[in-house]
């Protein structure tokens, strides 16, 4: 029964965070948020969406580049706490369901969507970013998801140590 709890505020989390980039990019950029959707639903035109952010003014790639950016500032701000002394037994389980298993769930259906479905972010990344530096990105960003979540399986692991 945790478990499911866990998923499903964890895919909550994943698509709150994930438009709340989008309008945030939007806001910073001068746009106009006309409609917005935070959490997942059923649009009586569209169907199922897990979200969305329909904005209006003139905005550049960065609103469709904002949610993997901000897995990736994520990422590394984890990366930088792992790095410090910290009881991570105490915070394992919450790193991993609300930091680390999000941005990597994101960044992989994001990456793998926008190569044949249209009128995602990513497909509108693609046609406007260089090949190489979009593909390292994406890539580098889920080798880093990778690398944390081995980390914290390690950590996870690990017997305790003494005091």
């Amino acid at each position: 029964m945790l478990t499911v709890l866990l998923v499903t505020l964890t895919v909550l989390w994943t698509s709150a965070r994930h438009e709340a980039s989008h309008a945030l990019a939007v806001w910073l950029q001068g746009g106009v948020i006309e409609d917005m959707a935070l959490l997942p639903g059923i649009h009586p035109e569209a169907g199922f969406y897990f979200g969305y952010v329909i904005h209006t003014g003139n905005t550049t790639w960065l609103v469709d580049a904002a949610p993997y950016l901000a897995d990736l500032a994520l990422l590394l701000s984890i990366l930088l706490l792992t790095r410090m002394q910290l009881d991570w037994g105490r915070y394992t389980t919450a790193v991993l369901y609300f930091g680390v298993i999000p941005p990597l769930v994101n960044l992989i259906y994001g990456y793998q969507g926008g190569f044949w479905r249209p009128a995602t972010d990513v497909a509108d990344l693609v046609a406007v970013l260089p090949p190489p530096l979009f593909h390292l990105y994406f890539v580098a960003a889920i080798g880093l998801a990778i690398y944390l979540l081995r980390w914290l399986r390690r950590i996870r692991h690990a017997p305790p140590q003494p005091a």
